[in-house]
């Protein structure tokens, strides 16, 4: 059952810690903006379980994309059978990663500077914050699942690149490519866009060529970022977020590759 849950299939095993502190669910809400939850309203399948087990919620990101809908309504089938918050979590971000949702989730878009794409994940649960994160993660489809591994199986909260690659490996996560020969054709249109939009900032050329830059004579005389949300697009962010609650409280998780074309390394903020 441990080898399950440890990324090989997602699985209604293990135990749990009940409940979220209330600032820490604020902060999973707020970071959901426009959300999806499982089951309609109302929905047989809910009333069925909330007779059983009191009241079972599945809230999601983004009503408008099928595929966020699936991993939502998934979560909510395993929570109603019986499955943990956290399996529920795990199994709807599974999907998504799965489905590649929205390009946003999952292997295969949203490639970085060097056009590798990374992937990040988090899951929260319990009344102690018990967490697990990674980042910057490659080769390995599922970051969801070695987040939750972190967790289970390792006093850190945070894992990041080759170092969460190597944990991943050593529970026996299945490697593959992140990287597909759609990203990659992302990837080389961006380069012959002369890498814009990019996130470099306050370097000479980055509004108008491909890294590397010069380094800076001086220190900026303007630091922060700068606004270039005129090049922004829908396409270009993004992630999945999920919060589950039972009678005990409530779990959350969250999945994404990060923004498009971001500065190879850089982690997204969902595992912070």
């Amino acid at each position: 059952a441990r080898a399950v849950r440890a990324g090989h299939a997602p699985g209604f095993v293990g135990s749990e810690q009940a409940g979220m502190g209330p600032a820490l669910l604020a902060v999973a809400l707020l970071a959901l903006g426009p959300v999806v939850a499982a089951g309609g309203d109302p929905s047989p399948r809910r009333e069925e379980g909330e007779r059983r087990r009191g009241a079972l919620r599945v809230v999601g990101t983004w009503s408008g994309e099928d595929s966020f809908s699936t991993a939502v309504q998934e979560a909510w089938i395993a929570l109603a059978a019986g499955g943990s918050r956290l399996d529920a979590v795990e199994v709807g971000c599974r999907r998504c990663e799965s489905l590649q949702c929205d390009s946003s989730v999952g292997y295969g878009a949203h490639p970085d500077t060097l056009g590798h794409v990374s992937l990040d994940a988090m899951m929260l649960d319990g009344p102690t914050a018990a967490a697990g994160a990674v980042g910057a993660v490659r080769g390995f489809r599922h970051p969801i699942s070695i987040a939750r591994a972190v967790m289970d199986y390792s006093s850190h909260t945070l894992l990041v690149g080759t170092g969460a690659e190597e944990f991943a490996a050593m529970l026996g996560f299945e490697s593959l490519p992140t990287e597909t020969a759609s990203s990659l054709q992302d990837y080389e249109a961006w380069i012959n866009a002369a890498c814009q939009p990019n996130y470099y900032q306050n370097l000479d050329g980055d509004t108008s060529s491909c890294p590397p830059y010069p380094p800076p004579t001086a220190r900026a005389t303007a630091p922060g970022r700068e606004d270039r949300t005129g090049a922004a697009s829908a396409a270009s962010h993004d992630t999945l977020g999920i919060v589950v609650q039972d009678d005990d409280g409530f779990s959350c998780g969250v999945t994404t590759n990060g923004a498009n074309h971001k500065v190879a390394g850089g982690g997204g903020d969902p595992p912070i």
